[in-house]
């Protein structure tokens, strides 16, 4: 019997469902059919996979951002991405939402220029899509459970130079794995029982996050096959 790549319990065939790697509302339309290969998926209970789709979208329209000051063309595919998906009610609402949570001034009463509004993004929400890439990415290379709560550190890195001493390393030696690099990339040792993963968006910005092992072996070394 399967197993759930984000709970870790049995799967039975009434409640069966995948998990696409990254989610799949994270490739833009117009660049789906350039893809050649499959996309990743995961098992999955479908209450688990459907549990997690508002911080999908979350993820998706708070970040996205990020992505302007640094891959100009990608910019452009996913501003044309989001003109076509707001026809989508519930994208609709989102977009609403995000405007709405523009302000004016920083927390400490400065006034912006017209131009630059100030959001504050909720990290649990984030950090939560992170954390389920990774468990499916744990599954996908190894066929077993990653728990959430064996995470040791979980960091938004917007921009390259800003990267902590191993992840730089682990970006310049660990050779990514992607079936559309322009959207999502990822780079997965473990050195001394530490799974470090390093994901690439939209080559935009990263996120680093490191689990300990859910077996307890403190020795193991792993890297993907180059």
């Amino acid at each position: 019997m399967k197993i759930c790549a984000l709970c870790g319990d049995h799967i039975h065939k009434q409640d069966e469902s995948v998990e696409h790697v990254p989610p799949k509302l994270f490739y833009p339309k117009r660049l789906r059919p350039t893809i050649k290969e499959p996309f990743w998926t995961v098992p999955s209970h479908r209450k688990c996979n459907e549990k997690y789709r508002m911080d999908e979208e979350y993820f998706y329209h708070f970040l996205m951002p990020l992505v302007i000051n640094e891959n100009s063309e990608m910019t452009k595919v996913l501003l044309d991405d989001l003109r076509e998906r707001r026809k989508n009610p519930q994208t609709a609402s989102m977009i609403k939402w995000l405007l709405s949570e523009m302000k004016p001034e920083t927390p400490s009463g400065i006034i912006l220029p017209p131009s630059i509004r100030k959001f504050s993004v909720d990290k649990v929400r984030v950090q939560n899509i992170a954390l389920k890439i990774s468990q499916c990415i744990y599954f996908k290379e190894h066929g077993g459970f990653l728990p959430k709560l064996l995470c040791k550190h979980c960091e938004l890195v917007e921009r390259i130079e800003d990267l902590q001493p191993l992840y730089r390393l682990v970006l310049e030696h660990v050779k990514p794995v992607s079936i559309a690099p322009d959207v999502f990339n990822y780079r997965y040792i473990c050195v001394d029982g530490m799974h470090h993963f390093g994901f690439m968006f939209w080559a935009g910005f990263m996120f680093c996050l490191a689990f300990d092992d859910p077996e307890g072996r403190k020795d193991l070394i792993w890297m993907r096959p180059q």
